[in-house]
Parts: structure tokens; C-alpha cells; sequence
């Protein structure tokens, strides 16, 4: 199942400005703003993300990169994970984004299971039995990916298989077009 459609699909259902109640239920996630790409690296999410809070607090909001925080979402019941999510907690939810998604988007810290990481788990491509996803690090203080590796995880038995190792240094274009050469034509 498609991990963007799981997040969504169970309690937490997606609403829209227009259709979002008064009162946020505990176990909604709400779409706040669509972006024209998916996020990979936060310094993308400065503007759009500051934007949303903005419009959903009604408050002024600035924010740096460094105060971006990332973390592993699992699912509150079946504490599955779900992906990685770029996020800053303000006034009770957290703000961020689904790395691999258009969407900013909020929901309360009761919604998902929410561990602090610094590993990005950045989906390639996912079919049904695998996904492929490049595992980065995240410097906080700074806002950037360090590529490390690019995994093949079996769905059924969350197994991974270390596909590559990549040198120190390996910028995320260089190792998605390693992975577009030597893994998507086959």
C-alpha cells in the first residue's frame, strides 16, 4: 500500500481548509498547503511551511532550518512506520511535511508516534512488494542530507537489502542518478 495513502487513509482523514471543523479532532491530520514539488531537504520548506503556520494560527511565524526537526512517524495503533517528517511544534501540533510529499500539514503529537531522528528516509519508488529509498543523514544545524545508502525494503517482512554504500560527500542528485541508472531500468 501506497505509504502517503496509509497515512491518510485510517482515522487520521485529510481535510482541507474549507472542510475542517471548528474543533480538530485528536486523530485528524490536516493538509494546510500544496506545494508545486515534493520535499526532500528542509531549506525547502522554509517559506511554504512558515506560510502555513501563519494561516492556520493566525499568528506571525518566521523560521530558520535549524529549527526544523525530524522525525520517524509510526502509526498510533499498529506502530508502523510511516515515514520520515520534517516538523516544528507550535501552539500544541506539529507543522511540517511527509518527506516525499506536496503537502504541509498538521496534526497533534496524539496522532502518529513521533521518535527524533536524524535519518531521512527518502522514498524512490514503491511497488508492491518493495520500496526503494535512499537513507540520508540530517545535520540539523545546518539543514542538510548526507546521502549514505540506497535500500531495497521487502513490504511484507520490513527486511532491508543494502543495495550501496555511498562515499562521504555524495550529493542526493548524484546518488538518485546512480540509483535511476543502475536499479529503476531493471
Amino acid at each position: 500500500m501506497n505509504i502517503f495513502r496509509k497515512i491518510f487513509k485510517k482515522k487520521s482523514s485529510v481535510q482541507t481548509e474549507e472542510q475542517a471543523p471548528q474543533v480538530e479532532d485528536e486523530q485528524k491530520i490536516r493538509v494546510l498547503l500544496e506545494m508545486e514539488n515534493c520535499v526532500l531537504c528542509p531549506i525547502d520548506l522554509l517559506e511554504p511551511l512558515s506560510i502555513a503556520v501563519v494561516m492556520d494560527s493566525k499568528e506571525a511565524f518566521m523560521i530558520s532550518v535549524d529549527k526544523i526537526k525530524l522525525y520517524n512517524m509510526y502509526d498510533a495503533e499498529e506502530d508502523t512506520f510511516l515515514g520520515s517528517f520534517y516538523a516544528v511544534k507550535r501552539n500544541g501540533k506539529y507543522y511540517g511535511n511527509i518527506v516525499g510529499s506536496w503537502q504541509i500539514v498538521s496534526c497533534r503529537p496524539t496522532a502518529f508516534r513521533f521518535v527524533k531522528t536524524d535519518e531521512v528516509v527518502a522514498p524512490l519508488r514503491n511497488d508492491e512488494k518493495s520500496v526503494f529509498a535512499l537513507v540520508c543523514r540530517y545535520v540539523q544545524k545546518s539543514g542538510e542530507l548526507m546521502v549514505e545508502r540506497l535500500e531495497k525494503k521487502d513490504i511484507s517482512t520490513q527486511n532491508a537489502e543494502i543495495l550501496h554504500h555511498f562515499d562521504t560527500g555524495t550529493t542526493f542528485s548524484t546518488a538518485f542518478c546512480f540509483w535511476e541508472k543502475e536499479f529503476l531500468k531493471k
